[in-house]
């Protein structure tokens, strides 16, 4: 069965696995992404841009399929300006915030 988010994303199931502080990394979403569905982790598992640009350009050297990262767009956040310059400038294909 075909849902907006199948076709919005070109997945095969609507699931996303949510992006989970400390636990989503780049295996759990290449793992997502060879199965047919998507999934998201959270830019502040990742320390420094150096981190967060590595992990995005290894999931995007596995496949071409979507996947995104969670920004989340509070004060407590110092980074997320240039963490949300970083996923502009590396094209993930969807942010999810949190906490804004």
């Amino acid at each position: 069965m075909a849902t907006t988010l199948d076709k919005l994303l070109g997945i095969e199931h609507p699931i996303l696995v949510a992006p989970m502080f400390l636990i989503s990394n780049t295996k759990m979403v290449k793992a997502a992404l060879d199965h047919g569905i998507t999934a998201a982790f959270p830019a502040l598992n990742y320390r420094t841009d150096a981190e967060l640009r590595a992990a995005i350009k290894e999931i995007k050297g596995h496949t071409q399929k979507p996947f995104g990262v969670n920004l989340i767009v509070n004060k407590s956040n110092f980074k997320y300006k240039d963490q949300l310059k970083t996923l502009v400038e590396l094209k993930v294909d969807f942010i999810i915030t949190s906490l804004g």
